[in-house]
């Protein structure tokens, strides 16, 4: 390890330490700053709204989009607390409705491919999931070009047991993996344009991503969305929707064209809860 890299990780660790109730009387100084003053990625959040609610009033879009602020900001204290480098933090703040499903898949000995979006807190999502089933975890990620930032990620993400696997190497690994494991799919990234699904979500074409369809046809896998809601700071139930139980008996598409769709209803629900400041829709369909 390099000294940049530990002198890092000490100065997040102690921030992270710091009383949760200052850290999330933080996000609000910092939400305040970033809507007005910074104006954080304002435009892109902006068009984004605009775009997906095209029947909503001026009055609605500027709601949403300081609800977003504020709850980004509470996400990112949330995420930065993961760094107390404690493997109990988690417990109890993630509640999974009906977790006996995950024990049934389990039993039979079925591959779980289990999909979400960048929406609610999607970091504790992935890393507590281990903490509550029977299953090994894999998540399939993106390495950062900022290499600190990576390995710190890498080792809160592995705190609890979950296993991190590169898009490149995920299907090798997935079906030559010697038990029954769920693959976990944050879905909603844009694509190359290209190599993509297309579909409409939210009101505009969308590419999406192959990965989760692709590797639940390779594996049998059972695929379920992941629909995490918020119940208050800190505190998320999770609800597991099945959406496919034999991926060979649909047709190409139908398996990812479900997942969208799950995850749309989840963004029309609650949209502030949802990573507006993406660039999602950077692409165009190819004619």
């Amino acid at each position: 390890m390099s000294y940049k890299f530990l002198i890092t990780k000490w100065f997040i660790s102690i921030i992270a330490r710091l009383p949760q109730s200052f850290l999330y009387f933080l996000s609000s100084v910092l939400a305040f700053k970033a809507q007005y003053i910074f104006r954080y990625r304002r435009k892109v959040i902006q068009q984004n709204l605009k775009n997906s609610f095209p029947s909503y009033s001026v009055t609605q879009l500027k709601h949403i989009e300081t609800l977003f602020y504020k709850y980004f900001c509470k996400r990112l204290v949330e995420i930065l607390m993961q760094f107390r480098q404690d493997k109990d933090f988690l417990k109890g703040r993630i509640l999974i409705s009906n977790a006996e499903l995950l024990e049934k898949y389990y039993k039979e000995g079925r591959n779980v491919v289990a999909v979400f979006g960048h929406y609610c807190n999607w970091e504790w999502l992935g890393v507590s999931l281990g903490m509550q089933t029977f299953y090994d975890v894999l998540a399939i990620y993106k390495p950062l070009s900022n290499k600190i930032i990576d390995q710190l990620m890498i080792e809160t993400r592995s705190l609890n047991g979950t296993k991190l696997v590169v898009m490149t190497k995920a299907t090798k690994t997935i079906l030559s993996y010697p038990k029954p494991l769920i693959t976990c799919f944050i879905a909603d990234q844009a694509p190359s344009p290209t190599n993509a699904y297309w579909t409409t979500f939210l009101n505009q074409d969308t590419p999406v991503f192959w990965g989760a369809e692709k590797i639940a046809r390779a594996s049998n896998a059972i695929v379920v969305f992941l629909a995490m809601r918020s119940l208050k700071n800190g505190y998320y139930s999770v609800e597991i929707i099945e959406l496919c139980n034999n991926p060979l008996l649909l047709e190409e598409g139908a398996i990812t064209k479900l997942h969208v769709e799950a995850l749309e209803k989840e963004i029309i629900a609650a949209p502030e809860y949802w990573l507006w400041s993406h660039k999602r829709w950077k692409h165009k369909r190819p004619q």
